[in-house]
């Protein structure tokens, strides 16, 4: 369906005030009936008046009940999709595609809008997207900005999927708090292209304003020319679990507040031929430095250390060359001696380029691109006060970090830019197309400054031969940029043992942590505890939790039994995405623990009673037997202890769950010494439990090496005056070490050795330290964790997670009915399971793959669907 443009336009300027008004009065049980014969169903924003109606797109996915395999949900161009209610989905691939083509006649108002739309009462969902498969988004503009202005919806754009495709391109993303963009779970491949993220600024704090989110790492991501206009934070945030293969090449960044990414756990990324104008224009004041680190500057490029759990740091390949940096003199004559000037690197990252092969820095072009739109103001019909050029912005960038910096009351001084456009008005109908914006730029010597000879920056600025010569030659100008990192060595971590498990001899002997033990959640992993229920009934929860001085927080709480054999999340009365601890705001006046201690240890109840009726009813009505309580992070850094079960409503304890005794992964082990109220331990080992050595002792463990190869075994420790010790397999000695002296705790790598596969026993033997647990790690050829092309259609995911223990997910995708074989196989190439055999239609489908009658090692899968083969590699660590 095509707009009568003319009709329109005049009538969402005349009416553009009452939209959301008009809005609200229209029926939202409207939808557009899609064809079944068809892939591409055109969706209807309005009944013919050209008032938007409010869930119109929501409404015909969810009624689009008999929809192809193929489905296209079509956006007209200047269409306006107001969503009230989060389109969730979660067994089909969605795609939401903009019609590209402007109107033949009249004028063009640009992509789709999709825009949050407040409820009659004033409030709104906050979520736009709930993704929970596949995702495809073309053409289209999105912001996060409603109908009345907030901006406070929190990720609108929810990942839930794990090993999911999400392919952007050539859409606008704008007015964010945070980011429009979040992934809650990993295995995700992101394919993000030629889109433009804009004006996310800094309204109450500065860690606002940031591109694209990931929470639980992700299998691959891929950026590329893009343009990152006014961000208040960070390109791109991605702590604790990490990205398996990152390549940020070709894109424009302007005016990004702080790090170009938050966490630097990447295992592989390749970062070049972007442009950085105004990278760290925040700088950073003295305040700003929290905690203990070793370098004085945070940096605006980052390599972290890898948590040990994921491998070596030896075994990453990490790239950054051929960027361009420049920031505006405005900023550097404010910052005197009161705010910090940001390096491009700091000193840990510098260390790591320097002490890593597979590490490399490359030129940088620290000079002043020229960008048409900082020295020009772009020509606008309406509201011609708000044009300006971006060099007139930095004043009011400057004001915003003096608000940041003495915690004005907020909202901080605004640093939009948006000429053309009534700041006041926040409708669609008021969107300015095309973008003011123009980066192109006239600095010659960036124009063939690429590691591929072309421009640096978002090639979409350049003219069209730019993007042609990348498109024809991508592949092997990638393959370019992979190859600085020099010659792919892996070291995978494919084995592990706890110290306290194995055969002591010796003076070795258990030290158990006798202090207060807690564990310190942060952006992933989990604690879980399994329990036995002695009689059924309704139970409350005493939680024993520390806000480490935040307001506000979330977790996933999650109860799983007979009654709820895929896990209930426990939700509040709120009835949020988590369960809230929300100590000062109560927002919605619901939360009950509103009031509590931010600084210190508290317990927490949650009643039964007190759970949301319509998300979690009853949700701790427990049946006796097996029941498991899991918490997950959601929105993070809250600390955890003792939980107890309590018959409802009383103060009787029926079951303690206790820390020490909890399993967990990804979350960080800490003590008190010697309760709550006491001094924080220096180090704490995983489980809570160790093996002192002694002046002469030694601890065996068995450990299965998965295949004939090169390994190494690394120790993880604790010593207060330093040692020494050896490293035997099966009793003959491979390596020796020392123990360094450290309270916090270290780790020792052995020489490299031989062994064949099978069950072996590893010997740790020595003085002067206190063994946590090993690690086995095997050497061999890396391979790209990027997936390679399939046919179209076809897609075999990254398994979810890996490494894993005992069980999985896997993904694939194929395009028509196939007869599919999805098999497993042990390194010596025998199969070991079949997951499927038979006839499959098309579309995506999850496979769960438990492992447990498995020993530890590298695994592959292979996915036969009709003449198409293809096959992953995957981890199993018991």
């Amino acid at each position: 369906m095509k707009n009568n443009y003319i009709l329109m336009f005049f009538t969402l300027i005349l009416g553009a005030v009452l939209l959301p008004a008009q809005a609200m009065a229209q029926d939202e049980a409207f939808y557009t009936e899609c064809p079944t014969d068809q892939a591409e169903c055109w969706v209807e924003w309005h009944s013919g008046d050209f008032n938007p109606i409010p869930n119109a797109l929501r409404n015909t996915i969810a009624n689009d009940t008999l929809r192809p395999d193929n489905r296209i949900y079509m956006l007209e161009r200047g269409g306006i999709y107001y969503v009230r209610a989060a389109i969730e989905y979660n067994d089909f691939h969605l795609r939401l595609v903009g019609d590209p083509n402007p109107p033949a006649e009249g004028p063009d108002f640009g992509p789709p809008v999709i825009q949050l739309t407040v409820n009659e009462d004033g409030s709104e969902n906050g979520r736009i997207i709930t993704v929970g498969n596949d995702l495809t988004m073309k053409n289209v503009w999105v912001t996060n900005q409603d109908t009345e202005g907030s901006r406070a919806g929190y990720l609108p754009i929810f990942v839930e999927a794990q090993g999911a495709r999400i392919t952007v391109d050539n859409s606008v993303f704008e007015r964010s708090n945070f980011s429009l963009f979040g992934f809650s779970s990993g295995g995700n491949k992101v394919y993000f292209t030629n889109n433009v993220v804009r004006n996310h600024d800094n309204k109450t704090q500065q860690w606002e304003g940031r591109g694209l989110v990931f929470s639980s790492g992700a299998d691959s991501v891929i950026v590329e020319n893009n343009t990152f206009f006014n961000l208040g934070m960070t390109v791109i945030q991605s702590e604790v679990e990490p990205l398996q293969y990152a390549r940020l090449v070709h894109n424009t960044m302007v005016n990004i507040g702080r790090m170009f990414n938050t966490g630097g756990i990447w295992q592989e990324a390749y970062i070049a031929n972007n442009l950085n104008v105004n990278h760290y224009w925040h700088g950073e004041g003295h305040d700003d430095i929290v905690g203990d680190r070793d370098y004085p500057y945070t940096g605006y490029f980052t390599i972290a250390p890898m948590p040990p759990a994921y491998g070596l740091d030896a075994g990453r390949r990490i790239v950054y060359t051929n960027n361009s940096h420049w920031r505006d003199p405005q900023f550097e004559a404010y910052y005197a001696d009161t705010i910090r000037s940001q390096p491009l690197y700091n000193a840990q990252t510098d260390s790591m380029f320097e002490n890593f092969d597979a590490m490399y820095k490359g030129q940088d072009f620290a000079t002043n691109p020229g960008l048409v739109s900082y020295t020009e103001a772009p020509e606008v019909d309406q509201f011609p006060e708000t044009s300006f050029p971006l060099e007139d912005l930095v004043p009011e960038q400057i004001q915003n970090i003096q608000d940041l910096r003495t915690g004005q009351p907020t909202p901080f001084n605004s640093w939009l830019w948006d000429p053309g456009r009534d700041p006041d008005l926040y409708v669609a109908a008021n969107f300015v197309w095309p973008l003011p914006e123009n980066f192109t730029y006239s600095n010659s010597d960036l124009m063939d400054a690429g590691t591929d000879g072309l421009p640096l920056g978002d090639l979409n600025w350049q003219d069209e031969s730019a993007m042609s010569d990348w498109e024809s030659n991508r592949d092997t100008y990638v393959e370019e940029i992979e190859a600085l990192a020099g010659d792919e060595i892996e070291l995978v971590v494919v084995g592990e043992a706890q110290a306290e498990d194995g055969s002591m001899e010796g003076e070795a002997a258990v030290d158990v942590f006798d202090g207060f033990a807690y564990y310190m959640m942060e952006a992933g992993g989990f604690i879980e505890w399994t329990f036995d229920v002695e009689t059924a009934g309704t139970y409350d929860l005493n939680v024993l939790t520390n806000l480490e001085g935040n307001g506000i927080r979330g977790q996933r709480v999650i109860l799983t039994n007979e009654t709820y054999p895929e896990g209930l999340s426990l939700k509040d009365p709120c009835g949020w995405g988590e369960y809230l601890w929300d100590a000062v705001d109560d927002a919605g006046g619901c939360n009950p623990h509103v009031g509590i201690p931010t600084e210190e240890w508290v317990w927490t109840r949650i009643n039964n009673s007190e759970l949301h009726p319509e998300q979690s009813p009853d949700g701790l009505v427990l049946p006796a037997g097996t029941n498991t309580l899991r918490l997950e992070p959601s929105w993070g850094y809250q600390s955890f202890s003792t939980i107890e079960v309590l018959e409802a409503g009383t103060e009787n304890v029926a079951i303690e769950l206790t820390i020490p005794n909890a399993t967990a992964n990804l979350v960080q082990p800490n003590g008190l010494v010697p309760d709550e109220n006491g001094e924080a331990a220096p180090w704490v080992a995983t489980g809570f439990k160790s093996v002192n050595l002694g002046s002469n002792g030694s601890v065996t463990m068995n450990l299965d090496f998965p295949s004939d190869g090169t390994y190494l075994v690394r120790g993880f420790y604790q010593s207060e005056a330093g040692g020494s010790g050896t490293v035997s397999l099966n009793g003959t000695e491979v390596s020796t070490f020392d123990f360094v002296a450290d309270e916090e705790g270290s780790n020792f790598l052995t020489d490299e050795f031989e062994a064949t596969a099978g069950a072996h026993t590893v010997t740790v033997a020595g003085s002067g330290g206190s063994l946590d647990y090993v690690q086995l790690i095997e050497m061999g050829v890396a391979t790209s964790n990027e997936i390679s092309e399939m046919p179209e259609g076809y897609e075999l995911s990254q398994n979810y997670p890996n490494p894993f223990n005992p069980t999985t997910k896997i993904n694939y995708t194929i395009p028509e009915a196939a007869n599919v074989q999805l098999s497993v196989y042990n390194i010596l190439g025998q199969k070991v399971a079949t997951l499927m055999d038979g006839r499959q239609f098309a579309g995506s489908h999850t496979v769960n793959f438990d492992a447990s009658n498995l020993a530890s090692g590298v695994y592959f899968y292979q996915l036969k669907a009709g003449e198409v083969v293809h096959q992953r590699k995957m981890t199993l660590i018991k």
